[in-house]
């Protein structure tokens, strides 16, 4: 990582004399002139922690808000991935692909923005263009759809002409000059702890542009939806579109903020391919093992069926918010692909707001409007005093953001990561569409179904007409062959250009199973229906499934209903005992099971026809009630080993139902946590999982994401950031 050449220290080619001051150009008097006789200064490792408040942390980079050191006070920064040579920004290509990072909000309150986010910055940071001959190494050449007039260096000159400080700017660093930066921007994630959005925001230009005039799109010159790039961009912000209890403080909320979160971006195509257009951005979270899809925006109406970013969804959320639609009039979801396709830089910052201080992302905004109409309010931020950058700097100058663990790949790696098949004997690949596992129905394009599980993938399929679960067919197990043992390489300070990730061992398949003689075995129902087969232990008075005690059999024949929707039951592991398995189902039991009934009462008994062996109908037609026969039947079982132990159950029910909560949801996520682990952490990103005791006696290599795999194309390199800069200087 190399940081932003507006942080660095500008001053004469010929000694240390200032070229700019506070907020002023000082050394020099015009755009030429001052390329020429200024120069960028380059920032020591111990500069960038203890002046800049970046530090490594395993796998990733972590930034400080206020940073105290002898010259001053530094505030925020920002940061840009380059290649390993130290001399280029890494490119990205984003398009039919996913990108996943680990992010912690935790310290970041409101009035802040921990962003990481893709910008169509020049590869070399537009080295060799005009007097420019520092680079992407010394942090020049950035851009971004706001198209800031605040670039102290745009296209090899100087800003100085019609330099102005800004006068919100109480610390007085800050000012603009005539010409700005524009270029098509993609927000991954803008968040505080209170807040969060992703943003496309596509240009009607290639690349980048120095601007001036009606093309910079000023906000004082009314000018806004005049420029060549959209400003408002087309916003997710799970708050702002209805969903209050999604993101927040706390484990009330789906995502709880006071703790790490990794969060995946899928850049979906018309067909599937990278040459097909861009038409969908979709999101979701891990945390705790536990993936967490984006909410439908509710805002909409509760029929709605957005959960994600499309023109279509644009058009609809703009139309309600009264604002103009310019992510449409610069060309929308097709011509942010094209931006993509052209390659983007990865940035990180942590800043606070001088203009609107944060507003538009956490709390209500604009101030004019209406805090109650819809798109107003962001967040739960008060606004204020409470989010003024002076304010945000006094009260919480410890404030921190970090980011770990990027990884780029195709559409549904992150959770799946499967190892490279061995070749001439491949194995299937998860994710439908004629491989094996759960993948989009025929002609659906549904990412969300990668990595369901079956129950799941079965459910979505039958009610939702969403997906289809293929069974795998295990691959024929070769003769094992012994390793030849291998020398333990030495480390290197930089990492091979294209590294190979350690394998992740394949599971063990399912045996296939034998085929059954005489009658064939129905099918297992899935979904709602299989309910239709068990019996409910509320119709017998009884609260949840524990009365059923360690009769495991009967326990995963019964389900507890509440209100409208049920709940298995399940046995816990460890002490064999039934428990509620937490999870409700949506489920009209009535309409699904009316079929299921009729076909029980209007049963036909099978036999084996004793000359050929085949099965056949009897032909002895039965009225049966089964489902109401064989439940009562069952709960009588029930009733008869639970009453020895009725008296005991008493006296202990309170105790019971602690420990049955503890067990069942501490089992529970622990299976999952677990379960998530071993899918969820490629060999290569062991490291972040370790604990705190393993990490501190762990070596650590330098190098932002040194673990992290990027995969472009078909190659995967990792990410890497320049360990110290020298002390020499570029202009």
């Amino acid at each position: 990582m190399t940081l932003d050449a507006n942080w660095r220290w500008v001053h004469k080619t010929s000694g240390y004399e200032n070229c700019y001051t506070g907020n002023k150009w000082t050394g020099c008097s015009d755009n030429l002139q001052c390329a020429q006789d200024c120069v960028l200064e380059g920032v020591t490792e111990d500069k960038y922690q203890n002046t800049y408040g970046i530090s490594q942390i395993a796998n990733g980079i972590k930034l400080s808000f206020v940073t105290e050191h002898k010259y001053g006070t530094n505030v925020g920064s920002r940061l840009y991935m380059l290649e390993k040579d130290g001399q280029n920004y890494k490119m990205f290509y984003l398009k039919n692909r996913e990108f996943a990072m680990d992010f912690d909000v935790s310290e970041a309150q409101c009035g802040m923005n921990g962003a990481m986010y893709f910008i169509e910055m020049d590869e070399k940071g537009g080295k060799g263009r005009g007097n420019n001959q520092a680079g992407a190494k010394y942090g020049t050449g950035y851009c971004d759809a706001q198209c800031p007039h605040d670039i102290k260096f745009i296209d090899g000159e100087a800003n100085v002409k019609g330099w102005k400080p800004n006068p919100k700017d109480k610390s007085k660093n800050m000012g603009a000059g005539h010409y700005g930066s524009c270029c098509a921007e993609m927000d991954i994630w803008e968040a505080n702890s209170m807040a969060t959005a992703y943003t496309p925001r596509p240009c009607n230009i290639d690349g980048q542009l120095k601007c001036e005039g009606r093309d910079c799109g000023d906000n004082d010159k009314g000018e806004r939806y005049k420029g060549v790039c959209d400003k408002d961009g087309c916003d997710i912000n799970p708050y702002r579109m209805g969903n209050r209890s999604f993101y927040g403080r706390g484990s009330e909320y789906l995502v709880d903020t006071t703790k790490p979160v990794t969060v995946v971006t899928q850049f979906l195509t018309t067909d599937g391919t990278d040459s097909g257009d861009l038409d969908e951005m979709r999101r979701y979270y891990v945390q705790d093992g536990k993936v967490i899809h984006s909410p439908k925006t509710v805002i909409l109406g509760d029929d709605t069926q957005f959960d994600s970013i499309s023109d279509d969804f644009c058009r609809e959320k703009k139309e309600l918010f009264e604002d103009v639609n310019d992510y449409a009039r610069n060309g929308g979801d097709k011509e942010m692909g094209k931006s993509l396709d052209r390659g983007h830089v990865l940035a990180v910052s942590l800043w606070d707001d001088v203009e609107v201080n944060m507003l538009w992302l956490d709390s209500a905004y604009p101030l004019d409007k209406p805090a109650d109409q819809p798109g107003i309010q962001r967040g739960d931020c008060p606004g204020g005093e409470s989010s003024t950058p002076s304010y945000v700097r006094k009260n919480f100058p410890n404030g921190y953001v970090t980011f770990q663990n990027a990884y780029v790949g195709p559409i549904g790696s992150y959770l799946k990561n499967p190892p490279s098949p061995t070749p001439g004997n491949p194995s299937p690949t998860p994710g439908g569409g004629g491989a094996c596992g759960c993948g989009p129905a025929k002609g659906k394009n549904q990412p969300e179904c990668v990595g369901q599980s079956e129950d799941r993938c079965k459910f979505m399929s039958q009610y939702e007409n969403k997906c289809l679960w293929t069974d795998c067919k295990p691959a024929p197990t070769p003769s094992p062959v012994k390793p030849t043992p291998q020398p333990s390489p030495a480390p290197t300070p930089w990492p091979t250009q294209k590294p190979t990730p350690a394998s992740t061992p394949k599971p063990t398949p399912m045996p296939t199973p034998k085929p059954n003689s005489g009658c064939p075995t129905p099918a297992p129902k899935v979904g709602c229906a299989r309910f239709c087969a068990m019996q409910d232990v509320t119709k017998g008075k009884k609260k949840n499934c524990k009365f059923l005690k360690t009769m495991s059999t009967l326990c995963l024949q019964s389900y507890v209903t509440r209100g409208d929707k049920v709940m298995a039951c399940k046995v816990n592991p460890k002490n064999k005992k039934c428990i509620d398995s937490k999870k409700l189902e949506a489920c009209d039991l009535a309409q699904v099971c009316a079929e299921s009934e009729l076909q029980a009462a209007r049963g036909q008994e099978m036999k084996v026809n004793p000359k050929n062996k085949k099965c056949m109908d009897s032909k002895k037609l039965e009225a049966c009630d089964l489902a109401q026969v064989c439940a009562e039947s069952e709960l009588q079982v029930a009733r008869g080993q639970e009453a020895d132990e009725q008296k005991e159950e008493e006296e202990d029910e309170d105790e019971d139902d602690e420990d049955d909560d503890e067990d069942g949801e501490g089992d529970e996520d622990a299976e999952e946590n677990a379960a998530a682990a071993a899918v969820l952490q490629p060999a290569s990103w062991q490291a972040s999982i370790k604990t705190e005791s393993e990490r501190e006696s762990t070596p650590r290599r330098k190098g932002f994401l040194h673990n992290s795999f990027v995969q472009m194309s078909n190659d995967l390199g990792r990410g890497v950031c320049h360990d110290f800069e020298e002390t020499d200087v570029e202009s």
